[in-house]
């Protein structure tokens, strides 16, 4: 089971998405916030945001910084070390420039991969990213079953009929604020818990670190 719970928690990092100390961004103007009213439009329905994500009952969590409605990203893993309880920076993956970069910040090594699209402007690959998330569930086979309001923000939420393994999606903007895996009866969590939109991001979150080889 510890096995199994493990692999849950890696496909939880790899799907979702995650926040920062606020001193760290600027607020623009949140009582007003510059939405995307075109869906396709970016990957985000947001400017740029930033957004905090835990899992269960660790203090394992990943933030997400986006610029550019969504094509230019930093998503920061932070993993708990059950030993000693201490939690470090474990992974960074930034999407830039049309390609994607893979940085294992203590190991000081790195993969990067050429994307077919996400330039700055996604432009004619719009219908492929454009809300990638929500084009992904309803691709895997989930459907919109209602909605809920998370941490002030209207989610869709969206559900698979899966018996062994099922899903429940928490969906606002194209961005991932919530997931709930049911599996046997028992559930996994992992839930936003803090979201600021159209900030400025300090550039140096979509930076790449010194010393990395690649």
């Amino acid at each position: 089971m510890k096995v199994v719970y493990f692999l849950l928690y890696a496909i939880l990092f790899t799907a979702n998405s995650c926040g920062t100390d606020k001193s760290e961004t600027e607020q623009k103007k949140e009582e007003k916030p510059v939405e995307n009213k075109d869906k396709d439009a970016g990957i985000y329905g947001y400017e740029s945001g930033m957004v905090e994500t835990h899992f269960g009952d660790t203090k394992n969590k990943e933030i997400l910084y986006f610029d550019k409605w969504g094509t230019i990203s930093a998503k920061y893993t932070f993993t708990e070390n059950r030993n000693t309880g201490e939690v470090n920076l474990s992974s960074i993956e930034l999407v830039k420039n049309g390609t994607t970069y893979m940085i294992d910040p203590v190991a000081k090594t790195g993969l990067k991969m050429r994307n077919p699209f996400g330039q700055n402007d996604i432009g004619d690959a719009k219908d492929v990213l454009g809300f990638k998330e929500e084009r992904k569930l309803k691709m895997l086979g989930s459907h919109l079953s209602g909605t809920e309001v998370l941490i002030g923000k209207k989610c869709d939420i969206y559900k698979d009929d899966a018996e062994q393994m099922s899903q429940t999606t928490f969906l606002h903007n194209g961005l991932i604020l919530k997931t709930i895996i049911n599996m046997d009866g028992e559930e996994i969590i992992s839930e936003a818990t803090d979201v600021q939109f159209n900030i400025k991001i300090p550039a140096e979150k979509f930076e790449i670190p010194k010393g990395i080889k690649f």
